[in-house]
């Protein structure tokens, strides 16, 4: 809790002495020899400017027509979140956000209950591919094959528990045939 209450208190005060919001700062200083961290914050700004246009339903398929703010003739979503928004509104971001939490919090559980070290490393692995996902949806969309598989990473989420069963089973039927055996 101490180091939680510190990085929000930092990171309010980044944002009040720098006079920015902190995903300027963080983009500024996360890309020091210049790229398009500068592209990713003014995305999150149009998003904000907009967001009564957006809230509800989304745009749908269509183009926000945020390019000319951005220096381009069409809008570059690179936020997988601001996407979700984009085309499903509002609660496309809830669910989007609901779906990674439920899948970390069914990971955590899992990898509590069992003992087994290949489960455990396997919840782990896991968990660590939805982790990395939640934080670099910030930085690119995904779509087309990507896109299937990350949907498929989720159903691999909501079938792990299913593991633990097998792995009973068989430690049942890997006794009675070593009774047996004797």
């Amino acid at each position: 809790k101490p180091i939680i209450i510190f990085v929000i208190i930092s990171l309010v005060l980044v944002e009040v002495i720098s006079n920015r919001t902190i995903y300027h700062v963080l983009a500024s200083y996360a890309d020091p020899i210049g790229g398009s961290g500068w592209h990713r914050a003014k995305l999150i700004d149009l998003a904000i400017e907009n967001f009564g246009e957006w809230w509800l339903l989304g745009y749908g398929q269509q183009d926000p027509e945020w390019g000319a703010a951005l220096g381009m003739s069409w809008t570059d979503i690179t936020n997988h979140y601001l996407i979700a928004g984009v085309k499903y509104g509002l609660l496309g971001v809830i669910a989007l956000c609901g779906v990674l939490a439920v899948s970390i919090i069914m990971l955590i559980r899992l990898y509590k209950s069992n003992t087994l070290p290949l489960l455990r490393s396997w919840y782990w692995a896991t968990g660590s591919i939805i982790v990395v996902l939640i934080i670099s949806f910030n930085a690119f969309c995904l779509f087309g094959q990507a896109n299937t598989l990350f949907y498929c990473i989720l159903g691999i989420v909501g079938s792990s528990g299913n593991m633990i069963l097998k792995t009973a089973c068989f430690r049942k039927r890997d006794a009675e045939v070593a009774k047996r055996a004797w």
